[in-house]
């Protein structure tokens, strides 16, 4: 306290210092500040803790006096873990909500009133997103080659992205899946396939993940004929229309590969044959983008008039 140089005496009473000044007047000069003993607390997890968003943790404040702690996660105080009594130490489950660095700390309020109120060091730990999982839905054993539906889903919303052999299936990467589950319609080989299905969450407390299943696909052919007049090379209606409905079935199944044999009439015309042959070679490549279609190396003449059609992958 500083007194005034007019000061001539001291006094105190309840607390607060007056003096007395020449002049005969009194001057309050100050209420001294309360003196408290401090108090401490130290907050620590457990040793190698590594924190996942959704699943506890439990911090534990340390005390140097009894009184309550409230636990913080930042600046917000951690649901129920507030105004805890503690003695000497006092636990948290702390269940965190968001990934990355979190700041944590406690403040001990002592039940002593002489005790100074106390503020933990922060305590940084790092968050780890939630694991997933997903799960392949595909047909059981032997499926025939051609079009093949290979549903798939994931634990939370996300896209999911199919592979095989290491690459992805073409139409399959980053189907939308907000409700977990999406399928993949792809073309599949003959053979063993190990197709692969990654979740990528929408939400990034949520880790990614994949698993992977066995398609085994065996192979399947098509056959069909498209029938000519007798004598022609030209597509009539009914030739037409019996073309159409072999477009649509190796366009639906998947088909990749298209071999033609040329039938001749009765007489066994070689010229015929190849004609016919050709001439449905051409609708096909017109009408399937990316088939291959191949014809018999001569055709074969016989009975009939029609081009025999083997579709396979």
């Amino acid at each position: 306290v500083i007194l005034p140089s007019s000061a001539v005496s001291i006094a105190g009473e309840g607390g607060v210092v007056w003096v007395a000044l020449a002049s005969g007047g009194l001057a309050e000069v100050g209420q001294p500040a309360p003196l408290f003993m401090p108090s401490s607390l130290t907050l620590s997890a457990p040793s190698g803790a590594s924190p996942v968003v959704g699943s506890p943790t439990t911090l534990t404040a340390t005390v140097s006096t009894p009184g309550t702690v409230t636990f913080y996660d930042g600046s917000t105080a951690i649901s129920g873990c507030t105004g805890l009594s503690a003695t000497t130490t006092v636990t948290c489950a702390w269940s965190p909500t968001t990934v990355g660095a979190r700041s944590l700390s406690a403040t001990l309020t002592p039940s002593n009133a002489a005790y100074s109120r106390s503020t933990s060091p922060a305590l940084t730990l790092s968050v780890a997103p939630e694991s997933t999982s997903v799960t392949p839905s595909f047909p059981a054993g032997s499926v025939a080659s051609g079009r093949v539906s290979l549903p798939a889903t994931g634990s939370v919303p996300g896209t999911l992205t199919f592979s095989s052999g290491g690459s992805f299936i073409p139409g399959c990467v980053g189907l939308a899946a907000p409700q977990g589950s999406a399928t993949c319609a792809t073309s599949l080989g003959a053979g063993t396939h190990q197709v692969t299905v990654a979740l990528a969450p929408y939400s990034a407390n949520d880790a990614p993940s994949s698993a992977t299943q066995r398609v085994k696909v065996v192979p399947r052919l098509l056959s069909g004929s498209v029938p000519f007049a007798r004598g022609s090379s030209t597509l009539d209606a009914t030739g037409r229309q019996a073309l159409a409905r072999l477009v649509r079935v190796i366009a639906a199944d998947g088909y990749t590969r298209v071999h033609l044999v040329g039938l001749g009439d009765g007489g066994g015309s070689t010229t015929l044959a190849r004609d016919r042959a050709a001439t449905v070679a051409a609708a096909l490549r017109h009408d399937l983008s990316g088939v291959s279609v191949s014809l018999g190396s001569p055709p074969r003449p016989s009975a009939g008039s029609r081009v025999d059609v083997i579709a396979s992958l």
